[in-house]
């Protein structure tokens, strides 16, 4: 009995792994993935950025072609995300689903990827100090790329690329009005813009002269103001145009002119203003008035008296015995204040704002006095000072000259510079001649003018010395200089290319010839 119970188990195992095996199933049998699916969460920062997800049934590995004409295929596992970066368009991606036995199953589904319109586009225009036909431009924005610039001057302008952050400067050719257009850009075909309106100007200031401007002068009481080319140019004044004012017949004897400059006088800058002025006469008074913009009542009135007839000379009025915490802008000049017109014709030119010091200009011949008036400015172990002349005869019996030492053991480009307080007209002439004393022959004297804020601006020329203890007159050719801006910093170097023994030079007279 026992034993047909024992075979009996045995059969019925062995009849249970018979049909285990049958219900098996055959890896080589699955079928191919199916149900494939591509999941784009596309960025709303107009980044272009999209995460894609691929989902399939029976899939083990997934195959993206992210269709932007790449060859870059990635492969991925179920559940797996991945980020590409897109620029606005429509693309075919392509996915490839791979089951366990290796079949697959491929599908294509467009992505397309649009950008938003920038938001809160917001424009700062800004003036640059120092450049009256200048602007800055800044801009900021939500879900830019970037920005395009057009100023507005020119109809086929192309424009200027800035980005959050940076800014831009433009200086127009000429005074006027523009419109300034900011196109906010999303790195797709949406672009938010905005366009503003500036005025450029640019307002008359001090100093004034009258060579490259036109200056508003009105006359009254009689008094006809008109600028006019230079009736005599000389080294005081060689500008090319100045303004006449002509007192008619009877005028009253507050007769006079008046302009207004852009902005009221900074009086940090100096209390004074000195006039370059011609009269027939010498002893006349000269009335010069500084006066509220908007309140005639409020001003300041100085009078000075002429000391030269026919010919230029400076006038200095000082107005530091007004009240000086009001804003004045207006300038007015009164010729011969106190008598009726007789039909004379008198100028003024260069109206500059002072510290009640002479100004230091061409001719540069070292007679002015006033402390620390002629300041030089030595390197390379060069100094240089105003002295007495020590050998008053020859060419030059002047009482000052500027001595010139280097240094023993000093470089052999030692020199020293001296700034004046207005450029150098070089349009009439580009020679300079210089009266020098060495104390040997065939010492290079080099002379440098150039422009202080870019020092590439510049000319300069050697010339050797001919004589020794005694003074002569050397003359330097600096052709070309008169097309170069700002031109106010005298260089001067002596016995170039040789290091310094401390043996005086002298200098005196530089003027043009």
């Amino acid at each position: 009995m026992r034993l047909s119970i024992y075979l009996l188990l045995i059969t019925l195992a062995f009849t249970a792994c018979v049909d285990d095996e049958d219900t098996i199933p055959n890896i080589s049998d699955a079928a191919a993935p199916s149900e494939l699916s591509l999941d784009f969460a596309i960025a709303n920062d107009n980044s272009g950025t999209v995460s894609i997800l691929p989902g399939a049934r029976g899939a083990t590995l997934f195959r993206i072609d992210f269709g932007d004409g790449s060859e870059e295929i990635v492969e991925m596992a179920p559940g797996e995300t991945v980020s590409r970066v897109y620029t606005e368009g429509t693309y075919p991606v392509t996915l490839t689903a791979v089951g366990i036995n290796g079949r697959e199953t491929t599908m294509t589904q467009d992505l397309s990827v649009s950008f938003a319109a920038p938001q809160n586009l917001m424009v700062l225009i800004e003036p640059i100090n120092g450049n009256a036909l200048g602007i800055r431009v800044s801009a900021t924005a939500d879900l830019e790329t970037d920005f395009a610039v057009y100023f507005g001057e020119s109809a086929d302008e192309e424009p200027t690329i800035i980005t959050e952050g940076e800014t831009v400067d433009y200086t127009y050719g000429a005074v006027g009005t523009y419109t300034v257009r900011v196109v906010a850009r999303s790195g797709g075909s949406q672009t938010a813009e905005e366009s503003i309106e500036v005025t450029v100007s640019d307002p008359l200031t001090l100093p004034v002269t009258f060579d490259d401007r036109d200056v508003e002068i009105f006359g009254f009481g009689g008094a006809n103001p008109a600028i006019v080319d230079n009736p005599d140019p000389s080294e005081l004044n060689s500008s090319s145009r100045v303004v006449q004012v002509t007192k008619t017949n009877g005028s009253e004897v507050w007769a006079g002119v008046v302009f207004e400059l852009g902005q009221p006088i900074d009086f940090s800058n100096g209390n004074n203003l000195r006039l370059t002025t011609w009269s027939p006469d010498a002893g006349i008074p000269v009335l010069v008035k500084i006066e509220n913009a908007t309140d005639p009542n409020i001003f300041i009135e100085v009078t000075v008296n002429t000391t030269a007839a026919n010919g230029w000379e400076e006038l200095t009025a000082n107005f530091g015995g007004g009240d000086l915490s009001q804003e004045y802008s207006k300038v007015a000049v009164f010729f011969d204040f106190g008598t009726a017109g007789q039909g004379k014709e008198y100028y003024f030119d260069a109206v500059t704002q002072t510290d009640g010091l002479p100004t230091v200009g061409f001719p540069l011949d070292f007679e002015l006095s006033g402390e620390g008036l002629y300041s030089f400015t030595g390197f390379g172990g060069a100094g240089a000072g105003v002295q007495p002349n020590p050998d008053r005869s020859g060419i030059n019996t002047s009482a000052t000259v500027v001595e010139f030492r280097k240094g023993v053991g000093s470089e052999v480009w030692g020199g020293v510079f001296i700034d004046l307080d207005a450029p150098i007209d070089f349009s009439n002439s580009q020679q300079v001649s210089v009266k020098v004393w060495s104390p040997k022959v065939g010492a290079p004297i080099l002379l440098k003018i150039e422009n202080p804020e870019n020092g590439d601006e510049n000319r300069e020329i050697s010339v050797n010395t001919t004589v020794t203890g005694e003074w002569e007159e050397l003359v330097f050719d600096l052709s070309g200089i008169e097309n170069l801006p700002n031109q106010r910093r005298v260089v001067i170097f002596a016995d170039f290319g040789t290091s310094g023994n401390d043996v005086p030079y002298y200098f005196d007279d530089f003027r043009l010839q």
